[in-house]
């Protein structure tokens, strides 16, 4: 008996359908789990955006804190 090669039985696990639904839905349960991560990375306008959103948000609320509470 003539033993098949490492590469071919791997492929032919791929023929089987459980395992190429299972592959497709691990896929895209991962895609949905960092699904911002990957919009943020892959649009750098939208990073940045976001960061300087952050930045602004943060500005803004000790502005407002100093202004009420001058000694703060």
């Amino acid at each position: 008996m003539k033993r098949r090669p490492a590469l071919l039985q791997f492929l032919q696990m791929f023929t089987n359908p459980l395992v190429a639904i299972l592959l497709i839905a691990s896929f895209i349960g991962s895609v949905a789990k960092n699904y911002k991560l990957i919009k943020m990375m892959t649009t750098m306008k939208a990073g940045i955006d976001i960061i300087e959103e952050k930045e602004r948000s943060f500005y803004m609320f000790y502005r407002q804190k100093f202004l009420k509470y001058p000694s703060f």
